[in-house]
């Protein structure tokens, strides 16, 4: 791995990056824009705090960005997204499973034993 393509294509451009994640490019689209392979772009990772920073930060702007994106269309009364949204933000209420408490079943066990005994008598 030469330090020396990090230096000229990569360290120069972290706010090319940081910018191309927040839009949406992957981590592949953006190492093979830079003309850095796979591998390389891997250990880069491993080498450079300030790339991985990067990309943290811009993942966090591109989830924040599409956050608002979701809230907007929501709001416009998107119902797929309004049910996402809530399934999402309030899970106990909107949720499509429920979970059911198991204290119910033993309760149930115990009077059908009581009944069971009673039908012979």
């Amino acid at each position: 791995m030469s330090v020396g393509k990090y230096k000229t294509n990569v360290e120069p451009y972290l706010d090319l990056i940081k910018s191309m994640r927040i839009d949406g490019h992957t981590e592949e689209q953006i190492h093979k824009y830079l003309d850095i392979g796979h591998s390389a772009w891997n250990n880069y990772k491993i080498a450079h705090v300030e790339l991985v920073e990067a990309l943290k930060m811009s993942k966090i702007g591109l989830v924040s960005k599409l956050e608002q994106t979701l809230f907007q269309k929501a709001l416009a009364g998107n119902p797929t997204l309004l049910i996402f949204a809530l399934k999402n933000l309030a899970p106990k209420k909107w949720a499509d499973r429920k979970v059911i408490d198991p204290s119910g079943f033993s309760e149930f066990f115990s009077s059908m034993k009581d009944f069971e005994n009673n039908v012979g008598k």
